[in-house]
């Protein structure tokens, strides 16, 4: 597994984490179906996935990440996370 450990982009940390049943939902899920969605980087700290990459690590799975291809990070943080439910 690759150790890099990756920050959290300040525009990321706007928002709360899953915590409890939530965060072992999405847990079990990964283990269960392994990582749909890459992790989204931009200059190589997270600006989406905080969850998914939390969770690759407690399983021990390699994240998979991506660069972040967006126009606007802060525009995309605040829709993806309040408009889209995610």
């Amino acid at each position: 597994m690759n150790n890099k450990i990756y920050k959290y982009h300040q525009y990321a940390n706007l928002f709360p984490l899953l915590e409890g049943e939530d965060y072992n939902n999405l847990k079990e899920d990964i283990k269960k179906n392994g990582l749909l969605e890459p992790i989204y980087l931009y200059k190589d700290e997270i600006c989406d996935g905080r969850n998914r990459y939390r969770c690759c690590i407690d399983l021990g799975i390699k994240p998979r990440t991506t660069s972040f291809k967006f126009n606007c990070i802060y525009r995309y943080s605040f829709s993806k996370r309040c408009c889209c439910g995610s």
